[in-house]
């Protein structure tokens, strides 16, 4: 009986890896996205390494705009999660955010899965750079170079739809995401009409790991000051290393 567990546990283990090695292999049949990124972006995270595991994690980041609603909440680029979106994701829309209701409604509603569109240096990076530059000169902003200039643009429940109205993989990453939806106060006087609650939307949750396996890992175990890394996004949007720089001074 012990003999027989052992058999069942080991064919499990290679039924796992049969169907892990076909899944990545279904992904990398085909090519959605491939973008170079900085450090800026994919942020090192080591592991210790060991005989089973010698990769590290690079973990992406990016910068959201709809942080800055409460100073442009007409502004296209910071609205992008705006109603028409949300609803086209399910969400219900239906009761006006100034309702003292509203808070409880749309606290109740469950996040949606769908696909969003992060642009990687483009019009929405650019956006950021002119409202944090007008913040600086109020009171102190941050560095360009310590921000993601990977930046969500659109949303949708259908990866296909999202990628026909962002075609240029070489600037535009499709992955799948988590989004919610809540209320926000804005100051009147900021705003038009005057002041009030408003619809929001954001980012939960993204697949934001990317794991890098040797030969790669290697270079980053030397903990470099800079680096770049070629990323392709493949059929199932799924990421995967295919290379990396270390050589390259930082750009900003």
């Amino acid at each position: 009986m012990k003999r027989a567990s052992l058999i069942a546990a080991g064919g499990i283990v290679v039924l796992a890896n049969v169907l892990a090695l076909a899944h990545a292999a279904r992904n990398r049949a085909g090519t959605d996205a491939e973008i170079t990124l900085r450090q800026r972006e994919a942020r090192y995270f080591a592991h210790a390494a060991s005989a089973e595991d010698s990769g590290v994690s690079l973990s992406l980041a990016w910068t959201d705009l709809a942080n800055y609603a409460w100073v442009a909440p007409n502004d296209e680029a910071v609205n992008w999660l705006n109603r028409d979106r949300l609803m086209a994701l399910g969400f219900d829309c239906s009761m006006d955010p100034r309702n003292p209701d509203s808070a409880l409604f749309y606290q109740r509603q469950r996040p949606r899965s769908g696909f969003v569109a992060l642009e990687y240096e483009g019009p929405a990076w650019r956006r950021w750079l002119e409202l944090e530059q007008a913040r600086a000169q109020q009171k102190g902003g941050i560095g360009a170079e310590d921000v993601s200039h990977l930046v969500p643009i659109d949303a949708d429940r259908d990866a296909a739809k999202l990628r026909v109205r962002h075609p240029d993989r070489s600037s535009v990453i499709v992955t799948p995401a988590v989004i919610a939806i809540r209320t926000n106060w804005y100051p009147g006087a900021k705003v038009e009409p005057k002041g009030g609650w408003r619809l929001s939307g954001y980012l939960q949750e993204l697949p934001s790991w990317i794991h890098v396996p040797q030969p790669f890992s290697e270079a980053f175990r030397a903990h470099p000051a800079s680096y770049r890394v070629r990323v392709r996004w493949g059929a199932l949007l799924e990421p995967w290393i295919t290379g990396v720089d270390t050589s390259a001074p930082p750009t900003f």
